[in-house]
């Protein structure tokens, strides 16, 4: 086997065999539970017994390798170990396995980067410092050093640019990413580290690097998800710059790991760390293009303060808090990409909290792809999370599924017998970014099961225990056509609005009355009430002391303040080639018969339909843009 001489590859399956976590899938889940393991247990395969169970197992973990170039074998017998006491002689055996199997798969790793020029990606945030001075550093550095290395500096935004993007880091053996406060708010640093994280789930490539330039606090959401894990090297100022250099280049090759282990800070340092400008004593903080859920959920005694003086607080906000503090609710939120909807559901969540209830959160953005391979395996692990956000012992999913019952039954049965049954206050299980599951196979069975809950409280006073409220971007009848399963179609349904001209006056007095009224209509022309980029705009006027003259003069450019959010969109569509034929029809006949591709534009917030029933772009802002790069 690769890596393992013959003789320890027997020795170790010989061992594997005698362990119990074998017997079954249901048992050998439980050790993938923690997060490390978590993303590989695809290596819990059907099989018929016990030896195909352990032989599919070792020839899945084998090859793979954790972001930081350990292998997972180790970690997978540690994690096994540990389920064995000092009393058992397992115990002891497993221990054996894990030093010698760990050489012997660092040792194969150190040869095969000897025998390639290995490739670097370098993400980082252009036009800032000291990013990009770093970024050169590292740049002629590593390529002295023998490594083929790759730096957008030079390549014209367009789609041949993100191609070459996609390519390069898919090439790749190593991403090094530079994090400041610039960069973690760029959307392209976080696609390609999205990306590159995709990738290496897939084939073992890239291991992503991070250094941080001068900021040790929390990263940003959903940043911070992938990249939380990872030690990293830290940079203060230039004289670190060459120690930074070589401790890179030690981690590549396998001699040390990087130093430093990501603080465990409370996020709201994040905010106060990061924000430089000030309106009437406030710090103003540039918006980030995804709300962070955790500012709550993960805040010390529960309470974080909401009330952001630059948060404009909608119909839908007192709607959902109301329904939210009833008995048994269904709610769904449904609107375009960065139109503050997981805001608008976490500040419903964090009023419910403060009302008692207890607050379970999915983030199906977040989902390993590994958990979407089947019904089974998804509602596994949502009843896992479950049970450890309400401190229910794991084992007891662990029961419920070797039950005979289907999966659906088994998380129903877990959720009255375990979870509601036992709950002595209300429950909010919160569901963000729902239509992930859009492509998987399992969704209509997902969504019908929230439907038949939401049947089962006329009848089950259990049920009325728990509130639902759900996330979409994407039309209902994509995630379910069977209106009468479809829980889009019952209780709740808020439906957000781009900010109207009252609410963007409201906005510029916050934010010190940068704007005349002429200015403020040449706004909502701009940038039609988008409260992304309304907020990014009365941001940069101030930060940057610019007018707004000069704001709409760069507006498109590359070096613009809506730059990082305009390219994550050409990045979005590079691998679609009928969004991107839908959008040139539109941009050119404001028209479109693809009922689908106007669908799925509308739901990522590009697309907007004028009343008289021509598609147009949602706002002159991405019409320029998209013309300037599609025609």
């Amino acid at each position: 086997m690769p890596g393992l001489s013959h003789e320890l590859y027997n020795h170790c399956r010989n061992i594997l065999l005698k362990c119990r976590e074998f017997d079954s899938n249901s048992l050998l889940r439980v050790v993938f539970i923690i997060d490390e393991l978590a993303p590989f247990n695809d290596a819990i395969a059907e099989a018929e017994n016990k030896k195909d169970r352990v032989d599919l197992c070792l020839a899945s973990l084998l090859p793979k390798s954790l972001k930081d170039g350990r292998p997972v074998l180790p970690l997978f017998l540690t994690a096994l170990r540990d389920r064995y006491s000092e009393a058992e002689a397992l115990y002891y055996e497993l221990e054996g396995l894990i030093d010698p199997i760990r050489a012997a798969l660092v040792h194969q790793a150190d040869q095969s980067a000897t025998q390639q020029i290995q490739q670097v990606f370098i993400s980082y945030k252009r036009n800032a410092e000291p990013d990009e001075s770093v970024a050169m550093y590292l740049t002629r550095f590593l390529n002295a050093q023998g490594k083929q290395t790759f730096i957008d500096q030079k390549l014209k935004v367009g789609m041949d640019w993100v191609n070459e993007i996609h390519d390069q880091i898919a090439q790749s053996d190593f991403l090094v990413v530079l994090l400041s406060p610039d960069s973690m708010k760029s959307d392209m640093v976080l696609e390609e580290v999205k990306f590159a994280d995709l990738q290496w789930r897939e084939t073992g490539r890239p291991r992503i690097l991070p250094v941080r330039l001068g900021y040790e606090g929390p990263l940003p959401y959903p940043l911070d998800d992938y990249l939380r894990p990872l030690q990293y090297a830290l940079w203060l100022n230039e004289t670190d710059t060459p120690n930074v250099g070589h401790r890179i280049l030690n981690a590549m090759k396998g001699i040390e790991t990087l130093p430093q282990t990501s603080s465990v800070l409370p996020k709201t340092m994040m905010w106060q760390t990061v924000s430089k400008t000030n309106v009437g004593g406030r710090p103003i903080v540039e918006p980030y293009s995804n709300f962070d859920p955790w500012l709550i959920l993960e805040a010390p005694g529960g309470l974080v303060d909401l009330e952001s003086p630059f948060y404009i607080e909608r119909r839908a906000d007192i709607r959902l808090k109301r329904e939210l503090s009833k008995a048994g609710t269904t709610t769904t939120i449904r609107a375009p990409r960065q139109m503050g909807k997981t805001s608008l559901l976490v500040r419903g969540v964090e009023h419910a909290r403060q009302k008692g209830s207890s607050i379970i959160f999915c983030d199906f953005q977040m989902i390993d792809s590994t958990y979407l391979q089947s019904l089974d395996v998804f509602l596994y692990y949502l009843a896992l999370n479950i049970a450890t956000t309400l401190k229910i012992d794991p084992e007891e999913v662990d029961r419920i599924w070797q039950s005979p019952l289907g999966p659906p039954d088994r998380l129903t049965q877990f959720l009255e017998d375990r979870a509601l049954k036992q709950a002595t206050n209300p429950i909010v299980l919160a569901i963000d970014e729902a239509d992930r599951l859009f492509e998987a196979s399992f969704r209509q069975q997902f969504f019908a099961l929230i439907r038949a809950w939401f049947t089962k409280r006329g009848f089950n006073p259990l049920w009325k225990k728990i509130n639902i409220a759900m996330v979409i971007s994407t039309h209902p009848f994509l995630l379910i056509d069977d209106i009468n399963q479809s829980p889009f179609n019952v209780g709740l349904r808020l439906d957000l609005e781009d900010f109207d001209l009252d609410q963007v006056r409201d906005l510029n007095e916050r934010h010190g009355a940068p704007l005349n009224e002429t200015e403020l209509l040449n706004m909502m022309t701009l940038l039609g009430g988008h409260p992304y980029l309304v907020r990014q705009a009365f941001y940069s006027l101030i930060d940057e002391e610019i007018t707004w003259v000069e704001l709409v003069k760069d507006a498109t450019a590359e070096t613009g303040p809506f730059k990082s959010h305009l390219r994550q969109y050409l990045w979005q569509l590079r691998d679609k080639p009928q969004l991107i034929q839908a959008l040139q029809t539109i941009l050119t006949q404001q028209t479109c018969s693809d009922d689908t591709a106007l669908t799925r534009l509308s739901a990522a917030g590009l697309l907007r339909q004028s009343e008289d029933g021509r598609y147009l772009c949602r706002c002159q802002l991405y019409e320029l843009y998209l013309k300037r790069f599609l025609l």
